[in-house]
């Protein structure tokens, strides 16, 4: 994870996933820095994660310890774009979050970032 004083925005498109037979949307894997907000009864609890895998639907990330709850409601990527998000798995230290808005809506704004293969469907 990147500590607060080497904020580093780091946004680099490796490959396409070609294991897409689960997905509705084609997924590539990305390095992306990144934060997630979960809702905590006084106060939004930040945590710092490492996005892996972007899609117009959804994306896997990677946190430095397990989640302590899956209650995850925003996911910010690269310090400047922000997507409402629910939990759709945990698996240790990486989870899989489901992008509350519509496909076509994040394809637009991850037009940049995602393959165009990622952008068609």
């Amino acid at each position: 994870m990147v500590a607060k004083d080497q904020q580093v925005e780091r946004t680099h498109t490796l490959s396409l996933v070609e294991d897409d037979e689960r997905r509705g949307h084609k997924r590539a894997y990305v390095l992306v820095s990144g934060q997630v907000c979960n809702p905590d009864e006084k106060q939004e609890k930040k945590v710092d994660c490492v996005i892996l895998d972007l899609s117009a639907s959804g994306a896997k990330v990677r946190f430095d310890e397990p989640l302590e709850s899956d209650q995850i409601n925003k996911i910010t990527l690269a310090g400047s774009v922000d997507f409402e998000v629910e939990v759709a798995w945990t698996s240790g230290v990486v989870a899989g979050l489901r992008f509350l808005d519509t496909p076509d809506k994040v394809a637009s704004v991850l037009a940049g970032i995602l393959p165009d293969g990622c952008l068609d469907f």
